[in-house]
């Protein structure tokens, strides 16, 4: 740019000054000479001052181009530099031509030391090796490409990153590639957390339905056998009055350990399915804290066990307290159904016509920790605000992709 400027501006500069060299005595028809005081006509003099202004129109015009490609060339040079990720452009072998500030601060190196080095120099052995043999199949095809590759820094820690690349379409450069180089230490992070995080729900769902299934087939028949047991033998040593109260005692040891067994694992998940659990929870917790529910279960029912159905039904274990507990609720509508690449649990809670005497709304704040939970499980909980003072709590579950039918 600085080459073309100096080139174009002193021509522009020495073109539209040429009116200097004529002495103009008057306007109106006076005699006029030029610099050796030879008599031009006054045509002449008009035709060189209309070329001359136009000289200075097109110099002015030339000027204020060459500002915007100045300007245009800087805010380029900005985005190019100060760009999220890492640009790249590479040889056939593989050897760094061009890169920005981003590229040279993720490979931790000087901007002066990476023209020429081969990008494998700061991978990782065993990637290093992978990225030979990619790099041979990338020259070849003309779609783009993506690889993640593991680079080492200088302070030792190891940077992982993903390679977003194209051929450079123009047959007038010799073959290169044009790369992004994409940080995704993070988010590798975040998926071993959560990966983690599966396994310790899961592990605790295993222990979790052992206990039922110790509570509801062993303590549960015990006391079931026991009842019989006294049913049958003691009129003889008991007054009916005594015998009945009990007896009621049993039933209602039995009703809790039923129910002990079910907040730990509802044995309905593995033995009827995801929506007839929903629908039995959601009726419970509605008679609960006494307010008018309203069911509509239209998902397709995962298989009895699937860890899916499970999230799903701890996560509205957890809802239904927060969202159904508040004071002055008068309806709660529950959904589950499918969206194209999605099963959605949405749970609308609507208030009662305030009297002036119920205590305000609890606020969003202690969604905050189930939201996080529910990330770790792989969903998302969104909470919105509805008319008078009601929330809509949504949690999105992907669904795994479809895999392709094989070829017939």
């Amino acid at each position: 740019m600085a080459t073309w400027q100096n080139e174009i501006g002193p021509r522009v500069v020495s073109e539209a000054s040429m009116g200097s060299d004529f002495n103009v005595a008057g306007s109106h028809g006076a005699a006029v000479s030029d610099a050796a005081g030879s008599p031009i006509s006054a045509s002449l003099l008009h035709a060189l001052q209309a070329h001359q202004r136009e000289l200075e129109l097109q110099n002015h015009e030339l000027r204020r181009m060459q500002l915007e490609l100045v300007g245009s060339r800087d805010r380029y040079r900005d985005l190019y530099d100060r760009a999220p990720v890492g640009y790249l452009t590479l040889d056939s072998r593989g050897r760094i031509l061009e890169f920005n500030q981003t590229a040279a601060r993720l490979l931790d190196h000087a901007t002066d030391g990476l023209a020429r080095r081969p990008l494998s120099a700061f991978m990782m052995a065993p990637d290093a090796d992978r990225w030979h043999l990619f790099l041979e199949d990338a020259f070849r095809q003309a779609a783009p490409w993506r690889i993640e590759l593991r680079f080492r820094r200088r302070d030792g820690h190891v940077l992982e990153c993903q390679l977003d690349g194209l051929q450079a379409a123009r047959s007038d450069e010799p073959a290169s590639l044009r790369v992004t180089l994409t940080d995704i230490t993070l988010h590798r992070l975040a998926e071993a957390n959560r990966r983690a995080a599966l396994q310790v729900v899961a592990g605790q769902e295993a222990d979790r339905h052992r206990v039922a299934r110790e509570l509801h087939d062993d303590l549960g028949q015990r006391l079931s056998a026991l009842k019989m047991n006294l049913a049958t033998r003691a009129p003889a040593a008991v007054s009916e009055t005594e015998l009945a109260a009990m007896l009621q005692t049993l039933d209602e040891a039995v009703a809790s350990v039923r129910r002990m067994a079910g907040d730990l694992r509802p044995l309905m998940l593995d033995d009827l399915g995801l929506a007839a659990a929903v629908e039995s929870l959601a009726r419970r917790s509605a008679r609960q804290y006494g307010v008018k529910l309203r069911l509509r279960m239209t998902a397709g029912d995962p298989a009895p066990g699937d860890p899916a159905a499970v999230t799903l039904y701890r996560l509205l274990q957890a809802c239904l307290p927060l969202l159904a507990g508040q004071p002055g609720l008068g309806s709660l509508r529950i959904d589950l159904c499918d969206a194209p690449d999605a099963r959605l649990l949405t749970m609308q809670a609507q208030r009662r016509p305030s009297s002036g005497g119920e205590p305000a709304a609890p606020g969003p704040e202690r969604w905050t920790a189930l939201r996080e939970t529910a990330h770790l499980l792989g969903c998302t909980l969104a909470v919105a605000a509805t008319g008078r003072g009601g929330e809509r709590v949504t949690v999105r579950m992907p669904l795994p992709a479809a895999e392709p039918a094989p070829p017939g």
